[in-house]
C-alpha cells in the first residue's frame, strides 16, 4: 500500500538526494567529506530501500513505473565517480585522509541496492530493453558531463571539490587536441604515445556540450599496417574513480542474457544486440560511427578501474600511501566484488562483443601503457622492469578472465555460481564452513540450495582434536572442474591450483604421464550475445602480443618470469580450444582438406604474420609467433611450459595450414622422437633396471639361504639345546602370573633433571643450587561413592576389571551416559532419559592439597629476584586483575607461564631403581611368619627408644622455663606463624609432664636431642635420610633450608584455606592437630591418588604390565622428587626434640592401629596419643604413605606392610556395605545391578564362595552385626557381585600402591608382559598389579586371613577399634572427654584394648583381661591400666542407633571420572533451564549456569545471588564453587554457550564442548545454529578438570590480556 498509494520509492530517493547533496550543491562529483557521509544516519534508508524491494508486488509496481526507474537512475547518478584518484609521481603524500570509507560505505550500500533494483526488470524483455536505453543515456550523459566539468575546472585553473577535500591531491589537465602540459612535479609521463600514433581529430557530441574527447591513432607493427583511433586517456596521470554505481546497475542488467538473444530482441524490433546498444545512444542523424564511440566512452571507465587496480599492486601508485593499496584491496574484498570487480569484467565482455575485437585489444593496451612493451621497445617513461613484467602478466591474466570466465556470459543460474564458488573455494585444501562462506558472496551462502549443493560437491570431515573444527573437502571427481585461471584467485592460488591438478593427472596415471598440463575447459555458448566472445583471440594484434611475451623475456635476460609466458601459452591454448569464435565455427565438420589454408584467425595469423625483431632499437628482421614455438621448445629454460607448447605445435599440424604443418614436421624431424616416445622410453628403461634388481635381491637371498642351511647342519647341537630352553620357557609360560612376578630388572640409576636455568640460561650443576617449579593448590577431586544411591553403585559394578586400557568404548561412562550403551546388558526397562545426566553429589568429596609441576629448572638465587620483582610490577600496575597472588606465595613461570608457589630444591644425584626391590621380603617370610618371629624385637627397640628420649625430656625440662610457644626453627611447622601442630605437641608435653610428676612452672625442652639414642630412623646411625648437606657448600645450605621454610609456609597456608572451607566434608583432619611433615605426606598421597584418577580408561601402551608406563615423565619425577623433598625437609628442618618426639609418637599410634591385636604387641607398654583414626575409618593408602614416608624402623618391610593394608581396604570394602542397612532395598530398587551379575559374571567356585562368606561373617562378627542381618546380607548379595564389588574398589588402591614404591623405593616395573609370543597377555588388571607387587589373589588371601586365627584377630580389632571410634564420636560431650581422658592417661596401648573375657568368635582368653566371656548380647569392658571404661557392646549399640556404625565408611569411588553428562544437542539444556528456578533468589535464572560437577543451575552474572555488596561481593557460581569444586569452578553457561572456569576470585571463559553439524564452536551462539556434543571437546574438558590444570589455564589466559576491571572485562 505504502508503494501503491504514496510513491514511498520515490519518496526515498528524494530523500537520500536531498540528505546528500544538500542545499548548497553545485554540481560536479559529490563532496565524501561531508557531514551526511560521515555520521552513517543513511543506511537506514538503504535498509529501508532494499526491504520495500524484496517484496515481489513492490518490484512489479517498479518495473511499470517509469518515473520510479528515472528516479533511481538518478540517485544512482549522484554518486558516479566520486572520490576520484590521482597519482603522486615524484613527492609522497603527506596526509593519508579516510574519505576512502566514507565512499566505500556508500557503495556497500549501492551494491546491495543496485542488484535489487535490477531483479524487478528481468521478468520481461520489453521493460529491460525500456531500462537499459534509460540507463545507458544517462551513463553517457554523464560522461558528457564529467568531462565538461572537468575542462571547465581546468579552464578556470581551479581544482574540483573532491580534489580539493584531499591534502596534496592534483588534477590532471585533461587531454585535448593539442599536447597539454602536465604540471611540474607531479603526474609526469608522455602527451602522446611514441608508438606510431597521431593525434586524431577531436570528437564531439551530437549536442551542444563544449566537452571534447581527445584521441590518438595507434598504428601496429604488421605486414599489413593496422590504424586505430583509441581515446586518449592516461591512468598513471588523470584521476581514476573506484565508484561507478551506474555502470555497476548497467552490468546487473546486461546481466539477463536470455533476453538479449538476437532472436528475441528482433520481436522487440531491434535487429541484434550490437544495432540495440548503438541505437540507444546518440541522436537520430548520428552515424554508427559516433554512436561507437560513445559506446566506447561509456566502457572506457571499468577499463581504467582495472588498470589502476594492476597499477596500484605493482607499485605504479606508491607514493600515493597505504590507502590506495586499502581501496583496490575493499574493492575486490567478497562483500563488494560482485557488483564492483566482477562487474567491471562483465562490462569489458560486454565491450569485446560490441566492437571490433582489435579495437577493444589496442585500448587495452594503451591504457596499461603497454604499446610500446609489446612493440618490441622494452624501455619504458613511467615503469621501471619490474613493473613492466607485473603490468604485462596483469594484462593477459585479464585478457585470460575475459574470455574463460563464462558466469554472466552464459548465463548461469544461481545453482551453478553456487557450484562454482564452492569448489574453486575447497579445491586448494579442506576448510571450514565458516572459511568457505567468507570467500563466497552473502548472496549465495544464504541461498537455500547452498548447503545441499555443499554436501553434494564435498565431504565432511569431523573434528579429529580438541582445537580443529569440521573440515570440508572437495571429492575427487570434481576436481576437473577447477579453472587455475578462476577469476577470485590471486597469482599465488592460481599457481597451487595448477600443481594440484598436475599431480593428481600424475598420480591417477600411476606415474606414466611425466609431465602433465591442465587443459582449459570452455563451455560452448549457445546463445546471446557472447556467442563470438573467442573472437579476440583470433586477431593479428592477440598475435602480436604473444609473439612479443615471448620475445622480450628471451631477449631482456632481467626478466625472471615464468608465470608471464605460461599465462601466454594458456592464451594459445585457448584460442585453439574455445568453441565461441567465427573460426571454430568455419572449422565445424573440417576433414583435413580446406585448401590448404587450414584453420582461420589464430593458426594462420601465428604462420602468415610476422612482426619486427628490435634490436638496439633497429629492426633486424621479421619472425612469427610460429618460429618464435619453436625455437622456446628447444630452450631448456622453458621447460616448464614445454607440454603447452606441444601441445599448441601439435594442434599447427592438426588444423593448420599446409605450410605450418611443414614447418612442424620439419622441427620434429630435426628433433628426434617425440616427448612422449621419450617418456615411453624412460619408462621401459626404468622397468627393466626395476626388473634386474630384483633378481639381483633374490640370487643373492638364495645363496644366503643356502649357507644358512649350510651352518645349522654344522652345528646341530646348538640348536637342539635352544629347541629345549624354548620347550621349557614354553612350559613356564603355562602360567602367566608365576612369569609376571618372576622377572628381574639389573639395578638401574635414575638421575634428577638437570640442564639450563630458564632466568639466566647457566648450566645448573651439583655446586649450584637449584630446583624444580611446582604448583601446590586444593583439591576436591577425589570423590566418595554415595552407598545410598543405587545408581553410582550400578556405575561400580558395570566398571571394568582393567583401567589401563582404553575406555573409549564406553565412555562416557556410568551415570554421564545414562547407561545408553550398557542397555543390551541388562534387562530391558522402561527408563526415559532426562536431558541432563545426573551429577555427582558436592558432599561426597575428599579435600586435599594436589601438586602439580610444569618441569622447569631455575637458580635459588634466580628465584629469589624473580619473585622479588613481582611486587614491584603490581604495584606499578594497580588497576590490573593480576593472574598470580604473591601474597599467596604465587608466581608465573617466566617460561611457559604456569602457575607457581614452590621450588622445590633439588639437591640428589639420584635415584637407584630395580624390580623386584622391597616388594621381596629379605627373609622369604610370609606375613605372619614375620608377625609371630620378627614383630617383637623390633617393637622391643622402638619401645628403648621412647624410654630413653622420656628420660632426657625429664631430665631437661627439669631447667627450662614454663611452656612456652614454640619458636621458628624448634619443632615441625613453627614458622612465623603458630600452626596446627602445636597444638598437638603441647598435649603431648602436657603429658609428659603429668607423667613425670612435673609442675605448671617447669619448662618445656628445647635443643638439639642425641641422636644416638633416636632409633635410625630419626637422625641417629645408619639414617637413611639423603642428607642435602652432603652435595651443598655450607652458604647453599642456608638457602636450601629457605626454599624448606617457604616449602612449609606454602604447604600449611593452602592446609588452613582448605579446612576453613568446609570442615566437614574432611575425615582425614578428626583430630585437627596437623604438623607441616603431616600435610606433606597427606598431600603426596592426595597428589598419587589424583595421578591415578586421571589414568582411568587410558591404555598405557600395548603389551604393558602397569599404568605407570601411560603417565608422562615428568609427573613420575615430580613425585619422586617429592618423595626426597620430604625425607630431607625432615632431615633438615626438623631439629627440636618435641618435634622428632611427635613424629616418633605419630609413627608409632599408625603401627599400633595397623598392628593392634597382634599377641605380641599386646606384651609391650606402649603409650597412645589418640592422634590417629581407626584403620578402617582411614585411607589405607594414605596410611601406607604415611609408613613409607617414615624410614624403614626396625625389621618393618613396605611388603609385609603392603599386604596388611590390602587386607585393611578389603575388610573397609565389605564392612561398608555389610553395615548398610538398606543394601537390599538399594540391589532392588535397580535391578540392572543384579541383571548384571547374573548375566555378565561368571559364577564362582565352592571355595572361591566360602573364602568371600568367611570374610563377610568374620567382618560382620567384629562388628557386632546381628546373624540375621548377616543372613539377610549374605542371601541378597550374590557371591559373584561381592566379588566384583570388591575387586573394583581394591583395584585402585593396588594401582596407587605401584605408583608409591616406583616413587619411593625405585621399583622399576616391567615395562611389558613376558612371553608374549607364548603366553597370552593377563586381561585382569588386578591379577597383573598383584603378581608384580607379589601379592596373593584376592580370593586366597580372603581364605588366608579367615583361616589363621592370628590374622582373624588383627581383623577383629581393626572392626572393634572403628565401632568404639564411631561410637564415641556422637556420644555426649561428657561421655567423649571422660572416654578419652581414660585412654590418654592409661598405660596399655591399642594392643591391651580388647574386650574381657573372650573376644567374640577368638575362642581365647584376652591377654590382659581378667573377667570371664559373655555373649554377644552381655556387656563388657575394655581393661585400660589403671583405668577401666565400660564400652557397651556392638549388639547394643545397633540396637539402640538403629545402625552398626554411627559413622558410616567412606569408600573412595573406584570408577572413571566422569563430568555432568550432557545431552546430545544444546536445545534439551534451553528446555530444561527456563522450567528451573533458583531456590536462592525464587526466580528462572536469567543467564543460567550449569556446574559440570554436580549438575546444579545457578544464577550466572546476576546481582540476585550477590553474597556481599562491596566489590568483593561473590556470585552464586563462586560461592557453589566453594562447597562443590573447591577453589575452582568449571560451569556452562547455556544460552551463552560458553565454558566458564573460575579460580577463588579469577575466571577466563573457554569454548563450549558443541559445535554446530559443520564442527564449528559458536561462542555466544551468534550463527544460530543447532549446536551438537562434541565427545573429543568434552573430554578435554574433563582431562583439564582431572589434571588440576584449570588454575593455570585461567592464569595464563588472564596473562594473555591487560585488563583494568577485572578479568571479566576481558
Amino acid at each position: 500500500m505504502l508503494e501503491r498509494d504514496h510513491n514511498f520509492i520515490y519518496i526515498l530517493c528524494q530523500i537520500l538526494i536531498s540528505f546528500f547533496q544538500g542545499p548548497n550543491y553545485a554540481g560536479g562529483p559529490i563532496n565524501c567529506n561531508l557531514p551526511p557521509f560521515e555520521n552513517r544516519r543513511y543506511f537506514h534508508i538503504f535498509h529501508n530501500f532494499c526491504y520495500i524491494l524484496a517484496n515481489e508486488a513492490v518490484k512489479q509496481i517498479v518495473a511499470n513505473r517509469p518515473a520510479y526507474q528515472t528516479q533511481m537512475i538518478e540517485c544512482l547518478n549522484m554518486f558516479q565517480g566520486m572520490h576520484p584518484n590521482t597519482r603522486y609521481s615524484i613527492d609522497h603524500i603527506e596526509f593519508e585522509p579516510n574519505t576512502w570509507v566514507n565512499a566505500f560505505n556508500v557503495t556497500l550500500q549501492l551494491y546491495k541496492c543496485c542488484r535489487q533494483f535490477s531483479d524487478c526488470f528481468t521478468s520481461q524483455p520489453s521493460v529491460l530493453t525500456q531500462v537499459l536505453e534509460r540507463t545507458i543515456k544517462k551513463v553517457h550523459e554523464w560522461c558528457d558531463k564529467h568531462e565538461e566539468e572537468t575542462a571547465q575546472d581546468d579552464g578556470l585553473g581551479s581544482q574540483p571539490s573532491q580534489a580539493s577535500a584531499l591534502p596534496g591531491t592534483q588534477r590532471q589537465q585533461p587531454f585535448q587536441h593539442n599536447p597539454t602540459e602536465v604540471e611540474p612535479g607531479h603526474a609526469t609521463g608522455p602527451e602522446s604515445t611514441q608508438l606510431n600514433t597521431t593525434v586524431s581529430g577531436s570528437r564531439r557530441s551530437a549536442s551542444t556540450s563544449a566537452r571534447q574527447t581527445e584521441v590518438h591513432t595507434v598504428t601496429m607493427p604488421t605486414a599489413q599496417s593496422l590504424s586505430f583511433e583509441v581515446i586518449k586517456y592516461k591512468v598513471s596521470a588523470q584521476p581514476v574513480a573506484f565508484h561507478h554505481p551506474l555502470h555497476w546497475f548497467l552490468a546487473d542488467l546486461l546481466e539477463s542474457v536470455e533476453f538479449l538473444d538476437d532472436s528475441v530482441l528482433q520481436q522487440l524490433g531491434y535487429g541484434s544486440f550490437r544495432q540495440m546498444m548503438l541505437q540507444f545512444v546518440g541522436s537520430e542523424g548520428d552515424s554508427d560511427e559516433k554512436r561507437l564511440f560513445k559506446l566506447q566512452e561509456i566502457f572506457d571507465y571499468p577499463l581504467r578501474v582495472c588498470v589502476l587496480m594492476a597499477q596500484i599492486k605493482a607499485n605504479v601508485w606508491v607514493r600515493n600511501g597505504f590507502i590506495i593499496r586499502t581501496q583496490a584491496q575493499y574493492y575486490r574484498e567478497v562483500s563488494l566484488r560482485e557488483n564492483t570487480y566482477d562487474s567491471d569484467i562483465f562490462l569489458l565482455q560486454v565491450a569485446m562483443v560490441l566492437f571490433d575485437p582489435e579495437q577493444f585489444l589496442v585500448t587495452a593496451l594503451d591504457r596499461f601503457e603497454l604499446l610500446e612493451w609489446f612493440s618490441g621497445k622494452r624501455e619504458h617513461p613511467t615503469y621501471d622492469l619490474l613493473q613492466i613484467v607485473f603490468m604485462a602478466e596483469e594484462l593477459l591474466t585479464l585478457l585470460i578472465v575475459c574470455v574463460s570466465d563464462r558466469v554472466n556470459a552464459d548465463g548461469f543460474t544461481v545453482e551453478q555460481e553456487i557450484r562454482r564458488e564452492i569448489i574453486h573455494g575447497l579445491c586448494l585444501k579442506p576448510i571450514a564452513y565458516s572459511e568457505l562462506t567468507k570467500r563466497i558472496p552473502e548472496r549465495l551462502t544464504e541461498h537455500v540450495r547452498f548447503d545441499d549443493t555443499l554436501k553434494e560437491l564435498a565431504t565432511y570431515r569431523p573434528p579429529d582434536g580438541i582445537t580443529d573444527h569440521g573440515l570440508y573437502e572437495l571429492k575427487d571427481i570434481f576436481f576437473d572442474e577447477v579453472d587455475p585461471y578462476f577469476i577470485h584467485f590471486s597469482r599465488n592460488n592460481s599457481e597451487e591450483a595448477e600443481e594440484i591438478l598436475k599431480s593428481r593427472q600424475v598420480k591417477k596415471s600411476g606415474g606414466t604421464i611425466k609431465s602433465p598440463q591442465i587443459l582449459p575447459r570452455l563451455s560452448k555458448i549457445e546463445r546471446g550475445p557472447f556467442t563470438s566472445l573467442g573472437n579476440i583471440m583470433h586477431t593479428p594484434v592477440m598475435t602480436q602480443i604473444l609473439f612479443y611475451t615471448f620475445w622480450n623475456v628471451k631477449a631482456e635476460p632481467k626478466i625472471k618470469s615464468d608465470t608471464i609466458i605460461d599465462q601466454a601459452a594458456y592464451l594459445m591454448q585457448i584460442a585453439v580450444l574455445d568453441p565461441n569464435n567465427g573460426a571454430a565455427r568455419s572449422m565445424e565438420g573440417y576433414s583435413g582438406d580446406h585448401e590448404g589454408q587450414g584453420m582461420p584467425g589464430f593458426l594462420r595469423h601465428a604462420t602468415f604474420e610476422k612482426y619486427p625483431v628490435l634490436i638496439n632499437e633497429n629492426e633486424r628482421t621479421r619472425l612469427s609467433l610460429l618460429s618464435i614455438l619453436i625455437q622456446r621448445a628447444d630452450d631448456p629454460a622453458y621447460k616448464s611450459i614445454h607440454p603447452k607448447l606441444n601441445f599448441v605445435l601439435r594442434k599447427f599440424e592438426e588444423l593448420g595450414s599446409t605450410e605450418a604443418k611443414s614447418i612442424v614436421a620439419e622441427w620434429r624431424q630435426s628433433k628426434g622422437p617425440s616427448e612422449d616416445d621419450a617418456s615411453m622410453n624412460e619408462l621401459e628403461e626404468a622397468a627393466r633396471r626395476k626388473k634386474a634388481n630384483q633378481e639381483r635381491q633374490a640370487k643373492i637371498m638364495a645363496q644366503f639361504a643356502q649357507a644358512q642351511q649350510s651352518f645349522m647342519s654344522l652345528n646341530e647341537d646348538l640348536y637342539d639345546s635352544d629347541s629345549d630352553d624354548d620347550a621349557g620357557s614354553t612350559k613356564d609360560d603355562e602360567d602367566p602370573m608365576m612369569d609376571l612376578g618372576a622377572q628381574t630388572i639389573a639395578e638401574t640409576m635414575w638421575h634428577y633433571p638437570t640442564g639450563t636455568c630458564i632466568v639466566c640460561q647457566e648450566e645448573m650443576s651439583q655446586s649450584s643450587e637449584y630446583g624444580m617449579l611446582a604448583y601446590v593448590q586444593p583439591s576436591h577431586v577425589l570423590r566418595q561413592t554415595p552407598l545410598a544411591d543405587s545408581q553410582f553403585l550400578l556405575e561400580s559394578v558395570v566398571s571394568p576389571l582393567s583401567l589401563d586400557v582404553s575406555a573409549t568404548s564406553i565412555r562416557p561412562f556410568g551415570i554421564a551416559s545414562s547407561f545408553e550403551k550398557h542397555m543390551s546388558q541388562f534387562e530391558k526397562t522402561d527408563l526415559s532419559r532426562p536431558p541432563v545426566a545426573k551429577g555427582f553429589p558436592s558432599k561426597s568429596h575428599r579435600q586435599g592439597l594436589y601438586t602439580s609441576s610444569c618441569g622447569h629448572l631455575m637458580h635459588i638465587k634466580c628465584f629469589n629476584t624473580y619473585v622479588r620483582s613481582l611486587n614491584p610490577r603490581h604495584e606499578a600496575q594497580r588497576n590490573r586483575h593480576h593472574p598470580e597472588d604473591p601474597a599467596k606465595g604465587e608466581f608465573m613461570c617466566p617460561l611457559c607461564k604456569s602457575l607457581g608457589n614452590l621450588l622445590l630444591p633439588i639437591t640428589w644425584k639420584g635415584k637407584k631403581q630395580t624390580y623386584p626391590g622391597v616388594l621381596v621380603s629379605a627373609s622369604e617370610r610370609s606375613t605372619l611368619d614375620w608377625l609371630q618371629q620378627d614383630f617383637a624385637g623390633f617393637m622391643e627397640h622402638i619401645e628403648s627408644s621412647r624410654r630413653n628420649l622420656t628420660s632426657q625430656l625429664k631430665a631437661e625440662s627439669a631447667q627450662r622455663l614454663p611452656l612456652m610457644p614454640y619458636q621458628e626453627g624448634q619443632g615441625v611447622g613453627h614458622r612465623s606463624r603458630n600452626s596446627q601442630a602445636q597444638k598437638g605437641l603441647g598435649m603431648i608435653w602436657q603429658f609428659f609432664r603429668s607423667s613425670a610428676g612435673m609442675t605448671n612452672h617447669q619448662a618445656a625442652p628445647t635443643g638439639i636431642i642425641n641422636h644416638s639414642t633416636l632409633p635410625p630412623a630419626y637422625g641417629g646411625a645408619g639414617s637413611l635420610y639423603p642428607s642435602s648437606e652432603n652435595h651443598l657448600a655450607s652458604g647453599d645450605v642456608d638457602s636450601v633450608k629457605a626454599m624448606y621454610v617457604r616449602l612449609a609456609d606454602v604447604f600449611l597456608m593452602n592446609h588452613e584455606d582448605m579446612t576453613t572451607v568446609d570442615d566437614s566434608t574432611s575425615h582425614s583432619n578428626a583430630t585437627g592437630q596437623y604438623s607441616d611433615v603431616d600435610v606433606m605426606r597427606e598431600a603426596f598421597a592426595y597428589t598419587i591418588s589424583c595421578v591415578e584418577i586421571t589414568q582411568r580408561g587410558v591404555n598405557a601402551a600395548n603389551g604393558t604390565s602397569t599404568l605407570i608406563a601411560g603417565i608422562q615423565q615428568q609427573t613420575l619425577t615430580l613425585l619422586r622428587m617429592m618423595v626426597d623433598t620430604i625425607d630431607s625437609y625432615t632431615t633438615a628442618m626438623v631439629q627440636a626434640p618435641t618435634a622428632r618426639m611427635w613424629l616418633t609418637l605419630q609413627s608409632l599410634e599408625r603401627l599400633g592401629k595397623v598392628l593392634q591385636g597382634c599377641q605380641t604387641q599386646e606384651q609391650l607398654h606402649m603409650m597412645p596419643i589418640g592422634v590417629a583414626k581407626p584403620l578402617l575409618l582411614d585411607d589405607p593408602f594414605f596410611v601406607l604413605t604415611e609408613l613409607t614416608l617414615i624410614p624403614s624402623t626396625g625389621n618393618v618391610e613396605p611388603g609385609h606392610l603392603l599386604e596388611i593394608l590390602l587386607v585393611a581396604e578389603v575388610v573397609r570394602t565389605v564392612a561398608a556395605f555389610l553395615t548398610t542397612s538398606n543394601i537390599s532395598t538399594l540391589l532392588t530398587s535397580e535391578p540392572r545391578i543384579l541383571s548384571f551379575s547374573e548375566y555378565s559374571l561368571e559364577p564362582l567356585q565352592l571355595e572361591e564362595s566360602a573364602a568371600l562368606v568367611a570374610m563377610v561373617r568374620l567382618v560382620a562378627e567384629g562388628f557386632g552385626v546381628p546373624e540375621e542381618h548377616t543372613k539377610t546380607f549374605l542371601a541378597n548379595m550374590p557371591d559373584r557381585l561381592l566379588l566384583k564389588l570388591i575387586k573394583t574398589y581394591v583395584l585402585p588402591f593396588l594401582r596407587k600402591s605401584a605408583l608409591l614404591f616406583d616413587a619411593r623405593y625405585g621399583v622399576l616395573f616391567p615395562e611389558t608382559q613376558p612371553a608374549m609370543s607364548t603366553a597370552e597377555p593377563i586381561d585382569d588388571e588386578y591379577l597383573r598389579l598383584a603378581a608384580l607387587l607379589h601379592l596373593t589373589n584376592l580370593v586366597p588371601l580372603c581364605a588366608q586371613w579367615t583361616s589363621d586365627e592370628q590374622l582373624r584377630r588383627m581383623i577383629l580389632f581393626w572392626c572393634e577399634d572403628a565401632v568404639l571410634h564411631s561410637n564415641a564420636e556422637t556420644s555426649s560431650t561428657g561421655s567423649s572427654v571422660a572416654a578419652g581422658k581414660a585412654i590418654a592417661h592409661s598405660g596399655s596401648g591399642y594392643g591391651s584394648t580388647s574386650l574381657v573375657g573372650s573376644v567374640p568368635g577368638s575362642g581365647s582368653s584376652s591377654a590382659s583381661g581378667s573377667a570371664s566371656g559373655s555373649s554377644s548380647g552381655s556387656s563388657s569392658s575394655l581393661s585400660l591400666g589403671s583405668s577401666s571404661v565400660a564400652v557397651v557392646n556392638h549388639g547394643e549399640r545397633a540396637a539402640a542407633s538403629g545402625s552398626i556404625l554411627r559413622h558410616p565408611i567412606d569408600l573412595n569411588h573406584p570408577t572413571i571420572y566422569e563430568l555432568v553428562g550432557l545431552p546430545k544437542r544444546l536445545d534439551a539444556l534451553f528446555e530444561q533451564s527456563i522450567k528451573y528456578v533458583c531456590p536462592r533468589c525464587n526466580t528462572v535464572p536469567h543467564d543460567p549456569a550449569l556446574c559440570l560437577s554436580c549438575g546444579t543451575i545457578v544464577c550466572s552474572q546476576s546481582f540476585c545471588c550477590l553474597e556481599g555488596v562491596d566489590s568483593d561481593g561473590r556470585g552464586e557460581c563462586n560461592m557453589h564453587a566453594s562447597t562443590c569444586t573447591g577453589p575452582v569452578g568449571i560451569y556452562l553457561l547455556i544460552k551463552k554457550c560458553v565454558i566458564l572456569l573460575l579460580h577463588v576470585r579469577s575466571g577466563c571463559f573457554h569454548p563450549a564442548p558443541f559445535l554446530d553439524e559443520h564442527g564449528e564452536a559458536d561462542l555466544g551462539l551468534r550463527r544460530g545454529r543447532p549446536q551438537f556434543l562434541n565427545p573429543l571437546r568434552y573430554d578435554d574438558l574433563r582431562r583439564l578438570w582431572l589434571t588440576h590444570g584449570i588454575p593455570v589455564h585461567v592464569a595464563r589466559k588472564i596473562e594473555q590480556s591487560y585488563d583494568i576491571g577485572g578479568w571479566r572485562t576481558l
